[in-house]
């Protein structure tokens, strides 16, 4: 496995490759914090960027890895304590098994 573009690798998030696969990682991404504006396309790039990085040929998409953040801010006289949701996925990364065949 050698490192490659992003743009190199597929990614797969309603169907699974019509070819053979081997899984050989998992990777997550999500929003780095209650004040990110990232939403799935740019999790999904930042994903699909680590896979190229560890030489994978595609990306499947398995599911949400969300995550909830509280925040408490205090002044003289009152507390405020608010939760939010930092959207996440998580997914396989893959080499196929005849990456010929996989390019057509």
């Amino acid at each position: 496995m050698s490192a490659r573009a992003a743009s190199d690798v597929v990614v797969f998030t309603t169907s699974l490759p019509a070819v053979q696969y081997v899984e050989v990682g998992i990777l997550q991404a999500q929003q780095s914090s209650d004040l990110s504006l990232d939403q799935m396309p740019e999790i999904v790039a930042k994903m699909r960027a680590a896979a190229g990085r560890r030489g994978c040929d595609g990306l499947i998409i398995n599911g949400t890895r969300d995550r909830s953040a509280t925040t408490v801010a205090s002044s003289r006289d009152t507390t405020s304590v608010s939760t939010s949701t930092l959207e996440g996925y998580w997914g396989s990364c893959i080499m196929f098994v005849e990456p010929a065949v996989a390019a057509r």
